[in-house]
């Protein structure tokens, strides 16, 4: 039933209020149609890692897997599925033993064969891929990209786009060419490649990704003419579409996605020319929300663009001006006429840009262009399209496409969804997020969105070909610093998060069953209500112990039932497998702290309507606390638990997408298989959550089962927690101390406390299983203010006996940030043993500086060196802060970091970016000491470097206090 024919219905009801025979009717009419269900779709798959991948959880699971699930909500297929080589599943289509197969991409020789879904399901990349440890080569380091030797699968289709690619980017390659896949995987692992070229679809998630190029659309093919496949197919690939733009781009970020990001390193040359060259002009399109936009609430340049470009000038320092254009038309022409020097966003196509006087950034978002028509108009052969002036990617595809249509130009998308709503024009292309933006305006009754084109936007930054090449080196630089977290939050700030005015006007257009369905509602709770009134004294006494054990929350039973109900199957069902599912929603808090307490407790409700709806007469469910819900499933094998986990994640996104189109939530579990006899739910409950520790932070929906490993690991973690406390009453942790030596006299200097535990019954354990531990469970607190008063005495201790005094450096936490009193506490605790704050060194590890952090730790640093301490930057250069981090620090000392000498040889790369950072300190008036020098080779070079300092096992290890007693008067 159309929506025309629903508003009339929501209309008549809201006048007349028909009876509700007649409004049941009604719901019943627009209820949902589903294609009835038939023998199980034979989908013939590829081995494709990340696809079609049966051990990401255990059994089915994979991008492919959850695509095709999601399409069998609206066509309630059952699959059954065949791995298969991709010549084989054209084989298997074509003598109909198979019903679907993908992903492909198109070619002439196969869309001459077999039909093609109308919409794409996905993109694949080239991948230019190094071993995961390969830290020489940045992402798109082109000059670095020149000479590398590259391997490749012999007669790959994807081989053409490196070429491409290379040539595009002024850089050249030696290729080597292997037959399959796993001799290419063992020729960049052994050394014999510097790189390897890979489809997206097939990159393991331990390749380090260097270039990713040439988005190529993929799609689900079938028989040539099986309409019985192709028309279920296409009418739910379209209603995925429409009821969340976002799919594909959520599923590409949870199997397919990388952190491309990197630290902003900035030549001299080029901040010499952010200082001298002023703010720069740009301009952009004032109606192309939520991209960019005029906000006339703020007379400001808005939007997810105006978000990007104000990181761009955090992380490089550039200054930009806003010049307002009337459309996007008139900006590209000021653009052309060098009025400007940059135009926000630009088309991803070098020749367009040379045509309006310009240059290309790289590519900072890539998004789907979707066709919109009216839905009054079938089958036109010659449409008129509805474009927006200036639009290369829009204008482009439809000459191609559409080459006998006639367009008409407008100045906005709006304008162009405007004429294609009212009839005067038949269609119109534009961006998903652009599109899903205007579709909230309730006024566009007669549009729909029949396909997502195969075409891009792939956004970048145009900027005038009258400005020095610097600045694109510059903005490529800055966007590729931008992590894929801080790009995502943008994106959510300017989409999903956006508000939606719910007025009656939006109802009546756009969701018109809410009208019937409220009427129906009031109708009933009235009746409801009049029952209630009339039975209430008879039932009062049956309601006051429903109470007892009914949750407050989701009005579903509570633990106490679900402990009592369940361990009455668990002791009577003696053949029955049985698992215990521990379930949690991820960061449920930001649900909460997004849309607020009262929706995020109608998302508990939505979420255990859902598992009571898939309950079985033998199983039982409940809310035990929080957003913690627990679950006794019958089940025959873990597959089984794991299907029933994808079922219920996928029911859930449908329920909370009829409750609100914007949320989202992921559920992670764990299960505990129960064995036969076991019927205590509290310890079995207890089990399954202890596999839930082990989860950490994860931000996809996971599965873990309880094992033995897990319970050992579990158990060594409170063993560890049970002793810390009596272990530093009984003084197990120990000092032991590194000697740090001057690279000129050879003398030892100083020398760094690090802490030993030496267990009664363990023996020594090793820092990297206790420290963290201390750190996630608060203790390291009261570790560290112990380890600082044994080196207080033992400083104290030297200046009595008149020994050789050396200072000494203590690692502090980052905990210790949050508390502002560490300073005076640390002060008052040398005052204590009369210390000289020059002696007691601080060693503060790099990643502290971490953006949520970074205020407090100068904040800290500014007050521990008005006190008088020396402070150190430990692991310098692990990959946390930025070189620009540096003029903001009031520091002493940078301790390089071990990673640079771990090799033993170093590197030509190695040493130049070694020398960089020694020149950079000295500059800086900063002392410098090398951690982790192992070689004659290493220490020659950083003697040469001017590097003051050294520490490593090459010198000496880590000693007990004794042993560096006896050392600290001797040369090394």
């Amino acid at each position: 039933m159309r929506r025309n024919s629903i508003r009339t219905i929501s209309v008549f009801l809201l006048i007349l209020l028909m009876s509700t025979l007649f409004v049941f009717s009604t719901i019943t009419a627009t209820a949902a149609r589903r294609i009835p269900s038939s023998d199980k779709i034979r989908v013939a798959q590829p081995n494709l890692s990340n696809f079609y991948d049966s051990d990401k959880f255990g059994s089915e699971g994979g991008y492919g897997y959850e695509y095709l699930n999601q399409i069998s909500l609206y066509t309630d297929w059952e699959y059954e599925f065949r791995s298969v080589t991709p010549e084989e599943g054209y084989e298997m289509l074509a003598s109909g033993e198979a019903d679907l197969f993908g992903p492909v991409a198109k070619n002439p020789d196969l869309q001459r064969d077999f039909d093609f879904s109308a919409v794409e399901v996905g993109l694949s990349y080239s991948l230019l891929c190094a071993k995961t440890d390969n830290n020489e080569i940045a992402f798109q380091d082109f000059s670095a990209f020149d000479g590398i030797r590259v391997g490749l699968i012999q007669g790959a289709s994807i081989n053409d786009s490196l070429n491409q690619y290379s040539h595009d980017n002024q850089f050249e390659y030696d290729s080597v060419y292997y037959q399959t896949q796993d001799s290419l995987l063992n020729s960049l692992n052994n050394g014999i490649v510097d790189a390897i070229l890979v489809s997206s679809l097939d990159v393991k998630p331990s390749d380090r990704v260097l270039a990713k190029f040439a988005p190529t659309p993929y799609y689900f093919i079938t028989a040539k003419g099986n309409e019985d496949i192709l028309t279920p197919l296409n009418d739910a690939l379209a209603k995925i579409k429409y009821n969340n733009p976002y799919f594909d781009y959520e599923l590409q970020e949870k199997y397919y996605s990388f952190d491309s990001s990197q630290v902003l390193v900035l030549t001299q040359e080029e901040k010499e020319y952010i200082k001298n060259i002023g703010e720069l002009k740009a301009t952009y399109d004032p109606d192309w929300s939520p991209f960019e936009y005029y906000d006339s609430a703020s007379d400001s340049f808005s939007g997810i663009n105006a978000d990007i470009f104000r990181l761009i000038s955090d992380t490089t320092g550039l200054q930009f001006s806003y010049e307002n254009s009337s459309s996007y038309d008139e900006a590209l022409k000021k653009l052309n006429n060098h009025s400007v020097d940059i135009l926000v966003s630009m088309d991803n196509n070098p020749n367009w840009a040379a045509k309006h006087n310009a240059v290309i950034s790289d590519s900072f978002l890539i998004t789907s262009i979707i066709l919109v028509k009216n839905i009054n108009r079938d089958n036109v052969e010659n449409p008129t399209i509805a474009l927006p002036k200036g639009y290369m990617a829009d204008s482009e595809y439809a000459k191609v496409f559409s080459p006998n249509s006639e367009i008409i130009y407008y100045n906005s998308p709006e304008e162009c969804f405007v004429a294609v709503n009212k009839g005067i024009a038949d269609m119109t292309y534009a961006n998903s997020y652009v599109t899903e933006k205007l579709f909230k305006n309730a006024a566009f009754n007669n549009l729909e969105i029949i396909e997502t084109v195969n075409l891009t936007d792939q956004l970048c930054i145009g900027i005038s070909n009258a400005a020095d090449p610097l600045l694109v080196s510059i903005i490529n630089k800055a966007i590729h610093s931008i992590s894929s977290n801080q790009l995502n939050h943008i994106i959510f700030l300017h989409t999903v998060n956006e508000k939606q005015d719910i007025n009656l006007l939006y109802l009546l257009y756009k969701k018109p069953e809410y009208i019937v369905a409220l009427l129906t509602l009031f109708f009933f709770l009235t009746t409801a209500t009049l029952l209630i009134i009339i039975k209430v004294k008879n039932h009062l006494n049956s309601e006051m112990a429903k109470v007892a054990y009914l949750d407050s929350v989701t009005g579903t039973g509570n633990y106490h039932q679900f402990k009592k109900e369940a361990e009455g199957l668990l002791k009577t069902s003696k053949t029955t497998q049985y698992a215990i599912a521990y379930l949690d929603i991820y960061k449920f808090s930001y649900v909460n702290d997004t849309f607020g307490y009262e929706v995020g407790d109608l998302v508990l409700a939505k979420i255990a309507e859902v598992m009571e709806s898939i309950l079985r007469d033998t199983e039982r469910c409940a809310r035990i606390s929080a957003d913690n819900f627990v679950y006794l499933i019958e089940y025959e094998n873990d597959a089984e638990i794991i299907s029933r986990g994808l079922d219920f994640q996928s029911k859930c996104d449908v329920r909370l997408h009829q409750f609100n189109s914007r949320l989202r939530v992921q559920l992670t579990g764990s299960v505990y298989k129960v064995t036969p006899g076991e019927s205590d739910i509290p310890s079995l409950v207890g089990k399954a959550d202890i596999a839930h520790k082990t989860l950490g932070d994860i931000h996809r929906a996971t599965i873990v089962f309880y094992d033995d490993k897990i319970e050992k690991d579990f158990l060594q973690k409170k063993k560890l927690e049970s002793a810390m406390t009596s272990a530093l009453s009984h003084e197990e942790y120990q000092i032991f101390l590194q000697p740090k030596i001057d690279l000129q006299s050879n003398h030892i200097v100083g020398t760094e406390a690090l802490t030993r535990w030496q267990h009664p019954t363990e023996g020594f354990v090793f820092p990297d299983q206790f420290i963290p531990l201390f750190e996630s469970n608060g203790f390291i607190l009261e570790l560290d203010f112990y380890i600082f008063e044994k080196v207080c005495l033992l400083l104290r201790k030297w200046i009595n006996t008149e020994q050789t005094v050396l200072p000494i450096s203590v690692n502090v936490s980052k905990a210790h940030l949050s508390d502002r009193r560490f300073a005076s506490q640390l002060k008052a605790l040398l005052d204590r043993y009369e210390i000289p704050p020059e002696l007691f060194e601080l060693e503060l590890t790099e990643n502290i500086f971490l953006e949520d952090s970074q205020e407090e730790a100068i904040s800290m640093i500014k007050e521990l060196k008005s006190l008088g301490f020396t402070i150190l930057i430990d692991d310098f250069g692990s990959g946390y802060s930025s070189l620009n981090l540096l003029k903001d620090l009031i520091v002493d000392v940078l301790k390089l970091d071990k990673a640079f000498f771990r090799k033993g040889t170093m590197e030509e790369k190695d040493k130049i970016i070694v020398g960089g950072i020694i020149n950079i300190a000295n500059d800086l008036k900063l002392r410098i000491i090398s951690e982790g020098v192992e070689t004659q080779e290493q220490v020659d070079f950083l003697v040469a470097a001017g590097c003051h300092m050294a520490q490593g096992y090459f010198f000496a290890k880590p000693m007990p206090i004794d042993d560096f007693e006896s050392l600290m008067n001797y040369r090394i």
